[in-house]
């Protein structure tokens, strides 16, 4: 996972005589990257998520830090850390207020410390973590993508805290930008999987298709969905759309692939239908189709058993497809049908027989009756 400021940190009080001044509370902020700044106008080239360093070597007195720091919080940086020295004697009680108002991460350094050294060991922290983060990524994708050899990648799933004889489950998140900055959209990643780590503990994850996949083991199926409701009720979410989808929750890690599989299909309806999240496990008999591993199966099939009543729709502004659902969920009763649409049962009668030349076939016997209720089963997960 991303790496927090306090992480950062940990060794920073005793290697380079670093203190926090204010914003303690903020130290939960991820560190995407070190910065230096030394001008408030500069402010505006950061993407967010940086821990700035700053010496004030281009300023007058401290009186500009309070710009500074307001700068740095609304573009979403992670933290200051000020380099106390002959440039900046001290930080103005105007600024540590502010930052603590903020949970604005606020720390100096004294003159003495090598600002090459700091940045150089946070900088080499981040790659390191980085690194052990798209290590187990790649893992998770192998297992995923290659199951015939998923059994060779157990030691490296152990190695990162796995059960590997537990229960694992794939949570696929499909997120809607508002905004289009690509930065922003790795920050707000960042942070969504930081907030699962702290609902849940650590997890794995990678992303595919810019879905994020998490990988949830040894998890009881009341915590998994427990985790995917409140994800949907998270607040500060006001600039993306979330859609959830979750597979069964199953032992064995050969069984991943085809979980992934249903939990894309799964994200599509979700998308289609505007609703999440969804659980694999509510799907009733339609988890059968679910585990069908080759779509053009089921596309096939429901073209071949509406697609002409859908083609005639589309081409003479009809309504057919949809008044065939209802008769069928009305149990085939011209009745109720005529009754539910306000017209005629002679007019029901009528339209039942132009579907029957249109499709070529009859729906009074319960076989029939099953395909195209199957078919628009079908219709639901294309």
């Amino acid at each position: 996972m991303a790496i927090l400021l306090r992480q950062l940190c940990e060794k920073a009080s005793y290697l380079y005589g670093m203190r926090i001044l204010a914003g303690e509370n903020g130290t939960g902020n991820i560190v995407q990257w070190i910065h230096t700044l030394e001008d408030v106008e500069t402010g505006g080239f950061i993407h967010g998520g940086e821990l700035i360093f700053t010496t004030g070597i281009a300023q007058n007195g401290n009186e500009w830090l309070l710009e500074f720091v307001e700068n740095l919080y609304e573009r979403e940086a992670s933290g200051l850390v000020v380099n106390v020295g002959p440039y900046i004697t001290s930080v103005p009680q105007s600024v540590i207020d502010y930052c603590n108002k903020m949970n604005f991460p606020l720390l100096e350094v004294p003159w003495k410390t090598r600002l090459v050294d700091i940045t150089r060991d946070f900088s080499n922290q981040i790659f390191q973590n980085e690194k052990e983060e798209e290590n187990l990524a790649d893992t998770l994708k192998n297992i995923v993508f290659d199951p015939k050899n998923a059994r060779e990648y157990l030691p490296a799933l152990a190695r990162n805290n796995f059960n590997v004889n537990g229960k694992f489950c794939i949570m696929g998140i499909d997120i809607d930008f508002l905004n289009r900055n690509v930065y922003r959209q790795k920050m707000f990643r960042s942070h969504l999987l930081r907030r699962v780590e702290r609902m849940v503990g650590t997890i794995g994850y990678f992303v595919s298709s810019e879905s994020i996949f998490i990988v949830l083991n040894d998890f009881a199926n009341e915590e998994i969905h427990d985790l995917a409701k409140r994800l949907e009720e998270q607040e500060g979410f006001d600039t993306v759309t979330l859609k959830i989808a979750v597979s069964q929750n199953e032992p064995g890690i050969e069984h991943l692939f085809e979980n992934y599989k249903k939990v894309c299909t799964l994200l599509r309806l979700a998308r289609k239908r505007g609703e999440s999240p969804l659980f694999y496990d509510e799907f009733g008999a339609k988890k059968i189709l679910l585990s069908v591993g080759d779509n053009e199966v089921l596309e096939s099939y429901y073209h071949e058993t509406l697609g002409a009543l859908e083609r005639y729709d589309r081409e003479n502004d009809t309504q057919y497809l949809e008044l065939l659902r209802r008769y069928l969920e009305l149990d085939g009763s011209v009745q109720a049908l005529a009754d539910a649409v306000y017209v005629h049962r002679n007019t029901i009668n009528y339209q039942l027989n132009k579907i029957k030349k249109i499709l070529g076939r009859d729906f009074s016997g319960l076989q029939s009756r099953f395909e195209l209720i199957l078919a628009y089963q079908v219709r639901e997960l294309l």
